[in-house]
């Protein structure tokens, strides 16, 4: 199920996290594709935007950085109450001059009632869209999205803002009590 939160952190905590996503201190990586070099483009996308800068901040198989120690993030962290963590990862996508869709993707393929959430830093004209529901997701700051990892969507880039950031987690919810 798709479930979408507007204003998802108290603003005072979402203060502090934008200003941590978008001030100096994350050292981004490029990333030759934005889904996959292994998946097909979709037809709206030149061949030579299909890139963006990456930051992994934790994956499962090589957690090599301890969230505690970046203060914004432990509000995420805090209010999300993940059982498992599988991956933290933050995306910055540059304008392009025509919007453009990534591949259809999953971010996690091999964890079982994993969930997917997109915490979206800025907001702009870029879009997550779900194959199945077709549904879209507007990037709208501190909007938080969930469903389940094995949902396909694809992203769009924008083209009313210098970039569409988000930050992208991979977890299993805390089991629900009987």
């Amino acid at each position: 199920m798709l479930s979408i939160y507007d204003d998802w952190l108290p603003q005072d905590q979402w203060d502090q996290v934008k200003s941590y996503f978008t001030g100096k201190k994350i050292l981004w990586k490029y990333n030759d594709t934005v889904a996959g070099a292994h998946l097909p483009l979709d037809g709206s996308m030149n061949p030579l935007d299909d890139w963006q800068m990456i930051h992994t901040f934790y994956t499962f198989k090589n957690p090599y950085k301890a969230l505690e120690s970046i203060q914004p993030m432990n509000f995420i962290y805090g209010k999300l109450n993940a059982y498992v963590m599988y991956r933290l990862k933050a995306n910055l996508r540059p304008r392009t001059s025509v919007q453009s869709a990534s591949a259809w993707h999953t971010d996690v393929y091999d964890c079982l009632n994993a969930t997917t959430g997109i915490l979206y830093i800025n907001t702009c004209n870029g879009y997550t869209e779900f194959k199945d529901t077709d549904q879209k997701v507007y990037s709208k700051e501190n909007r938080f999205v969930t469903f389940p990892s094995k949902w396909e969507h694809r992203a769009t880039s924008c083209t009313d803002s210098k970039y569409r950031m988000v930050l992208n987690l991979n977890y299993t919810p805390q089991p629900v009590e009987k």
